[in-house]
C-alpha cells in the first residue's frame, strides 16, 4: 500500500522493468485513475501492465500498454496521441527509458555507434518525449486539488519527472557514452524548468536511485579503488 495519494492519469515511459517498472507499480499503489505503460519491449510492458492493474488500490483504475522507441518522433507522438485518446489527459508522466554503454572501455577505445546510441535513447528520447508531453500539458486544464479545511488548490497542468543517475554529477571510468548522456539531461531537466514554470508544469529529476546496474557498478568501483 502507498503512503500517497495520487488522482489523474500517469504516463510511464520505459516501463518495462528496472525503475520504470516500479514506478508504474507505485502510480496503481497511490490510487491514479488509469496507467499507460509504455516500452520498447512490448512483452515486458504488458507483464508489468497485469501486475499494475492487480496492485491498484483504485477499483476503477484502467492500466494499459504500449510500444515505444523514444529515439523515434513518430513512435513517441503516437504514444502520446494513445495516452490523450484513452485517457483524456496527462497529469504525471515519467521518463524512465534508458540504456547503459555496450562494453566498458576508456575514451579512445569508445565505438563511436555505440556513443551515439546511448545519446539518442538516453538524451534525445527523453527530449523528444517531454517535446510531445509538454505540447499535451500546456493546452489541458490546471488539476483543482481540495484540501478540505485548508481550501482548494491549483496543481498546475501537469508534472514531468526525468529519471536519471549518480552520473549526472560524477563519472566513473570506461563509460563516457552513459556519463555523457545523463549530464545532459540534466540539462535538458533544466531548460524544461525554465520553459514550463509560467503555463503550470513543473519538471524534475531524480537520480542516484538504487538498482541491479548502479549496485554492481559502483560495487565493481569500490573494489578497483581498495585495490590500488
Amino acid at each position: 500500500m502507498s503512503q500517497y495519494h495520487l488522482d489523474g492519469f500517469a504516463l510511464v515511459v520505459g516501463a518495462a522493468g528496472g525503475i520504470g517498472e516500479e514506478v508504474a507499480y507505485s502510480f496503481a499503489e497511490a490510487g491514479v485513475k488509469g496507467i499507460l505503460l509504455a516500452d520498447i519491449d512490448s512483452e515486458a510492458a504488458k507483464k508489468a501492465m497485469v501486475k499494475s492493474k492487480s496492485l491498484a488500490s483504485n477499483p476503477s483504475c484502467r492500466c494499459i500498454s504500449t510500444t515505444v522507441d523514444v529515439t523515434d518522433l513518430q513512435s513517441v507522438e503516437e504514444m502520446v496521441k494513445l495516452m490523450v485518446k484513452e485517457f483524456g489527459r496527462i497529469d504525471y508522466c515519467v521518463n524512465a527509458a534508458g540504456v547503459d554503454v555496450a562494453t566498458y572501455c576508456p575514451i579512445d577505445q569508445t565505438d563511436p555507434d555505440d556513443y551515439d546510441r546511448v545519446m539518442r535513447i538516453n538524451t534525445k528520447g527523453m527530449f523528444l518525449v517531454i517535446r510531445a508531453v509538454a505540447q499535451v500539458m500546456k493546452s489541458q486544464e490546471p488539476t483543482i486539488i481540495n484540501l478540505g479545511r485548508h481550501g482548494d488548490r491549483d496543481a498546475g497542468r501537469g508534472s514531468i519527472v526525468n529519471v536519471s543517475s549518480t552520473m549526472a554529477v560524477v563519472a566513473v571510468e570506461g563509460k563516457i557514452a552513459y556519463a555523457a548522456s545523463k549530464h545532459a539531461i540534466t540539462g535538458v531537466t533544466r531548460t524544461a524548468v525554465m520553459d514550463y514554470k509560467s503555463v503550470g508544469i513543473r519538471t524534475n529529476q531524480i537520480g542516484g536511485l538504487e538498482d541491479r546496474v548502479l549496485s554492481v557498478e559502483f560495487e565493481g568501483a569500490a573494489v578497483r579503488a581498495l585495490s590500488v
